[in-house]
């Protein structure tokens, strides 16, 4: 069960990209995946593993987010303390998201592990809180956006 809320860090260097009265895109809106093939040669396996390895520059078809307000604000903070611009936080109420028109979300940590994929330990403990999109997440659920600048 998703939780009520999740958040979505952005900066301007994100690859997914918020698109005003349209909502939130991946990068990779082409790809196809099939959340119930979950084996090793699926096209599911190969996008998630790509995804989680922060080195990949192949574009995702996934747009992470936290189930933790906390863990997105320290996800800002360091961002903010690395140098990135433009740095926001978007609530999203999964309430909003509308599951049966398409939208499709799911928890990361216990994604990968069903799938057997590693997840690198500096990202392990806030996988936990991960939640990733599908291709898109629907104006309507964009409820609150948060700039973030250095304290």
């Amino acid at each position: 069960m998703a939780p009520p809320n999740l958040y979505r860090v952005i900066d301007k260097s994100s690859r997914a990209r918020y698109i005003p009265g349209k909502g939130i895109y991946a990068e990779d809106t082409d790809t196809i995946v099939d959340f119930q093939k979950t084996h090793k040669r699926s096209t599911l396996y190969w996008r998630l593993r790509d995804h989680l390895d922060w080195a990949s520059d192949k574009a995702s078809p996934f747009i992470s987010t936290y189930s933790s307000l906390f863990v997105a604000e320290r996800e800002a903070r360091r961002r903010v303390r690395a140098g990135k611009e433009d740095v926001r936080i978007y609530k999203i109420d999964t309430g909003k998201c509308g599951r049966f028109k398409g939208t499709v979300y799911r928890n990361v940590q216990p994604l990968a592990e069903r799938m057997g994929l590693w997840i690198e330990d500096e990202a392990y403990n806030n996988s936990k809180y991960e939640w990733i999109f599908y291709r898109h997440i629907p104006a309507r659920a964009v409820v609150e956006l948060r700039g973030w600048r250095h304290e």
